[in-house]
């Protein structure tokens, strides 16, 4: 990135960012709804409500264990909780947008996962390793802008990503930023099953 124009600020520290993001916590209420809404977009679909998808004998082969109890478990709603989630949320987005600002940056820049991907029978089994070492401060804020792209591959030949995070509604420049580093790179490599591209002549 430095090579292609970037001005790189490295390190950056974000004050307090783990101990805000330790308050993480949900409301299952506006989860629930924004399900029911999602499931409603498909008129035809067999499942209408979270209790649908519970009471599906497939569920079990869509969410691995221990996943398939946040289906068949009841709704527990912590608003204390969640209240200190939405204000750690407001405090992290602040401290972040201020590191922002004072390093004069457009986006921060990450890797995409910490680690090589997690074997399919290590995410299947006891004690189920599998988000582990993906930054999800994205998710934890909910209104910022994110984009990733190839990075390259392992020593073991898997893909690797990199993820431009950016302010809210920042999608314009993260967008501009991430086809630059594509053009500047070229790291995507399509599998070799991938067929050829066809162009439709007129």
């Amino acid at each position: 990135m430095k090579a292609a124009g970037a001005v790189i600020v490295d390190p950056v520290v974000i004050p307090d960012f783990k101990a805000l993001l330790a308050k993480r916590a949900g409301d299952p209420s506006l989860n629930d709804e924004a399900l029911r809404r999602y499931l409603a977009r498909n008129p035809n679909s067999p499942f209408k409500t979270r209790e649908d998808i519970a009471k599906s004998p497939l569920l079990a082969q869509g969410y691995p264990q221990p996943k398939t109890a946040n289906w068949t478990r009841p709704l527990q709603v912590d608003m204390g909780k969640y209240g200190e989630y939405v204000k750690a949320r407001d405090q992290l987005m602040i401290n972040i947008l201020k590191v922002m600002a004072d390093n004069g940056l457009d986006a921060i820049v990450h890797k995409t996962v910490e680690h090589q991907p997690t074997l399919i029978r290590n995410g299947v089994n006891p004690p189920y390793v599998n988000n582990k070492g993906i930054p999800t401060f994205n998710t934890f804020l909910v209104y910022c802008s994110v984009i990733t792209v190839p990075s390259g591959f392992t020593t073991d030949n898997l893909p690797v990503g990199i993820t431009f995070f950016g302010r809210p509604y920042s999608e314009p420049t993260l967008l501009k930023l991430a086809y630059s580093y594509e053009q500047a790179t070229h790291h995507r490599a399509p599998p070799s099953t991938t067929p050829a591209l066809q162009t439709a002549r007129k």
